[in-house]
């Protein structure tokens, strides 16, 4: 059981092969940016450079692999949607865990928004970046987003803006 399953209580969603879903990638015209669909729960508005992969979760990467990325949500019918608080003490503790036990770097940029809570950690010769939020589906189900970003080499300050932008725009689905 994954530790945000365990943390959260829920029930993990399963990701779907978009190609066999029928789901299509919607580009957005003029912008940099396609919308795509997570688990037929949200929609995600990420760069056009990044193509879905296979795997057990939702995840895309760049053609060269310098990028990856994973979108994961648990839901729990009945919940309430958690608090920033409820983040804080979910995820905070999770970070000090990869510095103390995993041997990540902190990048000392730990922030926390009105509702989410983002970190970075250098591991090995890459950056990984984190991001945690919660949203409401049909005023009934509560739904634990989490990002994983993994981008080669150090951290970028526009890596750090285009995650918050991703996740400052989850368009949840309705119905």
């Amino acid at each position: 059981m994954s530790l945000l399953k365990k943390l959260f209580g829920g029930k993990e969603q399963q990701s779907v092969n978009l190609k066999s879903s029928g789901e299509q990638f919607v580009d957005l015209g003029k912008s940099k940016d396609q919308r795509i669909a997570v688990d037929g729960v949200y929609l995600l508005e990420v760069p056009n450079s990044w193509s879905h992969f296979d795997s057990d979760r939702f995840r895309m990467k760049t053609a060269d692999e310098s990028v990856q990325f994973s979108a994961t949500n648990y839901a729990k019918d009945g919940a309430r949607l958690p608090t920033i608080n409820d983040l804080k003490g979910m995820y905070l503790p999770l970070f000090d865990k990869f510095v103390n036990e995993g041997g990540f770097i902190s990048n000392n940029n730990l922030e926390i928004g009105k509702d989410f809570v983002y970190q970075s950690f250098k591991v090995d010769d890459e950056t990984q970046h984190y991001y945690y939020t919660a949203r409401a589906r049909n005023n009934r189900e509560a739904i634990l987003v989490a990002f994983v970003l993994r981008e080669q080499g150090e951290c970028k300050t526009s890596t750090t803006k285009l995650l918050k932008n991703i996740g400052a725009n989850i368009m949840m689905k309705v119905g």
